[in-house]
């Protein structure tokens, strides 16, 4: 298990300030302009911050977490929401049964990123969106600058797996990379 998991409670993830500054309302914009889903797969969900915004715009809305603790939490904030415990390495879903599969701030957490990124291509149609803190700014949340996304990594991860390009949408506190699996 890998020592950058977010070890908080879901209370702290569900604080109205985070939600502001992690501009939850702004990425699911951006993710429904940008590959137009009907259905989605939150990947490290946490206490549902994300999957409650899709679930309000009409998404159909599935999860996983391998806390037991946040697969509660979502339960509550997303009722009859699909959610898992799971690593994000082993998703317990049929290929490409969602549209998108969506991770926010949870790549930098995984133990194999290779293999989620895998993984996430192997569920989705349409795209894959990873939200991370930004790698190359000091802020006073979130985990170390060097464990943070790096585009430049992420490219040669999408390139390797066949992957488009990821197009990068930057945040004051966070950057959303879009990827086309198509």
């Amino acid at each position: 298990m890998s020592k950058h998991r977010f070890k908080g409670s879901p209370d702290s993830l569900r604080r109205k300030d985070r939600n502001q500054l992690t501009k939850v309302m702004a990425v699911v914009d951006q993710v429904i302009e940008t590959f137009e889903p009907a259905s989605v797969c939150d990947i490290g969900c946490g206490a549902g911050n994300f999957s409650e915004e899709f679930h309000k715009r009409g998404l159909s809305v599935s999860g996983v977490d391998v806390n037991p603790r946040m697969v509660e939490a979502v339960q509550q904030y997303v009722p009859g929401m699909d959610v898992h415990l799971a690593p994000a390495e082993e998703l317990p879903f049929d290929d490409q049964q969602f549209d998108l599969a969506f991770l926010s701030f949870v790549f930098h957490e995984v133990d194999d990123q290779m293999k989620t990124l895998k993984e996430a291509r192997r569920i989705a149609k349409k795209g894959v969106a990873i939200l991370d803190f930004p790698h190359n700014r000091v802020l006073l949340m979130g985990p170390p600058k060097k464990i943070r996304v790096q585009p430049a990594v992420l490219r040669e991860q999408c390139a390797q797996l066949g992957l488009g390009e990821p197009h990068i949408v930057e945040y004051e506190k966070s950057v959303l990379f879009l990827i086309s699996v198509g």
